[in-house]
């Protein structure tokens, strides 16, 4: 039998594989510790962040950090003069291999695939210092000031990308932003190809020159910027959520990029109570409707913790395995 990684490869070089991946049996995520991206203190929960931004990691936010809202770094109306509260980290004070030592001890790279998360995308970041509605009404307000802070904020990033890359060496790499909502972008699309995508690109590229398999995050409603993320050289797109058409967008770009999601995380059978039935349903409704001949990685959205949490995981991970493995044996006969 494959191991998670071998056949994860066999999806994405449209081999042979046995089953279709469940993201959270098949990837081993790693943000490096060099330096407090989301302000991970000691606990791996919330603290202040390499630019002295607060992030809060409660079970109120679902073990995720978020950056707290009342606590900014400065005012959006002084964006013009962001050079005067921000500063970047010089990249080669940190001891990188004692960090990819640290970060990856334990880890068997003949069993999973290695994933290393990118730092926070240009919006993000920028929501992070000053807030969601202002970093919004700066990019409305101040296009210039905000490209500005995007041009060095991307700088900072390829040379932080370049120095994990050559440390870590990941199988995959994992960057994006989030400015989709539910049922349309946060920014326009002109927004998006003004103050965003050149840099998008920039990042991509620097990742690929080190023959590195390059994934794009960006939940939410991504169906205007589907072919941006192509021309960032990515070839996974994850988070793939229902308010998108999955479908038509695996017809028309073809294997030029994998999906990598599916599942409705608005769905009762996320939260704690849901019966084994609704979620193995759920399961089994992303494999009918996104299989597409196999090329297709599921990511099931579950919140909670516990034993509830963690049965929910279970009968996912055992329906998608299973059900993935009976239509793979359909698909050679």
């Amino acid at each position: 039998m494959m191991t998670e990684r071998e056949n994860w490869f066999e999806v994405y070089n449209h081999g042979k594989p046995e089953w279709t991946p469940n993201l959270f049996d098949t990837y081993h995520y790693v943000e490096t510790s060099a330096f407090a991206n989301k302000g991970y203190g000691p606990d791996g929960r919330g603290g202040v962040d390499l630019y002295g931004v607060e992030w809060i990691c409660t079970e109120d936010t679902g073990w995720m950090a978020t950056p707290n809202p009342r606590k900014i770094l400065f005012d959006f109306e002084d964006i013009e003069n962001w050079r005067d509260y921000v500063q970047f980290p010089d990249v080669d004070s940190v001891d990188w291999a004692a960090a990819a030592k640290r970060d990856l001890e334990g880890f068997n790279r003949d069993e999973k695939v290695l994933v290393l998360w990118s730092f926070e995308g240009n919006f993000n970041r920028l929501q992070s210092m000053v807030g969601t509605a202002e970093a919004l009404i700066a990019m409305v307000e101040e296009p210039e000031a905000c490209k500005d802070f995007f041009d060095a904020h991307t700088k900072f990033l390829m040379d932080i990308n370049d120095r994990i890359i050559e440390y870590y060496k990941p199988d995959v790499f994992a960057m994006g932003d989030d400015y989709a909502g539910a049922d349309s972008m946060m920014i326009s699309k002109d927004m998006y190809n003004e103050l965003l995508k050149e840099n998008e690109i920039k990042l991509g590229h620097g990742v690929l020159k080190h023959n590195v398999i390059l994934e794009h995050h960006l939940c939410g409603y991504a169906e205007p910027v589907i072919d941006d993320i192509i021309e960032t050289g990515a070839t996974i797109w994850s988070t793939a959520q229902p308010m998108n058409d999955i479908v038509g967008i695996q017809k028309r770009v073809g294997d030029k990029l994998m999906i990598d999601g599916g599942w409705n995380s608005t769905g009762t059978f996320n939260y704690d109570g849901a019966s084994e039935e609704s979620v193995r349903a759920e399961s089994r409704r992303c494999l009918d409707t996104y299989f597409n001949n196999g090329f297709y990685q599921c990511m099931p959205v579950i919140v909670g913790n516990g034993e509830d949490f963690e049965n929910r995981c279970r009968w996912a991970a055992d329906e998608l395995h299973n059900y993935s493995a009976e239509l793979f044996k359909k698909m050679r006969k």
